[in-house]
């Protein structure tokens, strides 16, 4: 016999009861799938209270600022800065003594795309806060942002640069 736990709505399982005893009874499947419907109902609306009572609590700076805490001689962000300054010096001193024509990218899309990948491998938790913030985070499920994702993702690196240049000057030269 299945249980139904958290009974507490008397007035809601009174109709249910009533359709169970009219149209289901005796039917395993159809009273096994009416306990799991009325289960999830419950335990959606435990949600949503639960929800209004987090999002009424005061957000924790201090844990916030562990989580996105990123200190200046962290070794992943020092291998991606120094990966950084590398290509970009690279390819401004391929170009000394060369023609440019201004229409042509010193730093090419291939590196752009580059950069943004290992940003988003190396500074997960940064890469994640960053969409986050912008709302794409939750959003990825969707068609259009799936198709611009690595359009988003280098906009997450634009931010992230300006924000690591505006911390500190010597960051991304």
């Amino acid at each position: 016999m299945i249980l139904i736990y958290n009974f507490r709505d008397i007035l809601r399982m009174g109709a249910a009861a009533s359709v169970y005893k009219d149209e289901l009874y005796g039917d395993a499947t159809q009273t096994i799938a009416l306990c799991e419907f009325y289960n999830k109902l419950l335990s959606m609306q435990q949600s949503e209270i639960s929800m209004v009572k987090y999002k009424k609590e005061p957000i924790s700076d201090k844990r916030f600022r562990q989580h996105l805490n990123l200190p200046a001689d962290d070794p992943h962000f020092t291998s991606f800065n120094a990966y950084v300054n590398d290509a970009c010096q690279k390819a401004v001193t391929d170009l000394y003594g060369k023609f440019s024509p201004l229409s042509s990218p010193i730093l090419t899309q291939a590196l752009l795309s580059s950069f943004a990948s290992r940003f988003k491998r190396t500074l997960p938790t940064q890469h994640k806060a960053i969409m986050c913030f912008l709302n794409k985070e939750g959003s990825i499920h969707t068609n259009r942002v799936k198709k611009n994702l690595f359009l988003w993702d280098r906009y997450a690196l634009y931010i992230f640069c300006m924000l690591m240049r505006i911390r500190n000057s010597r960051n991304f030269l």
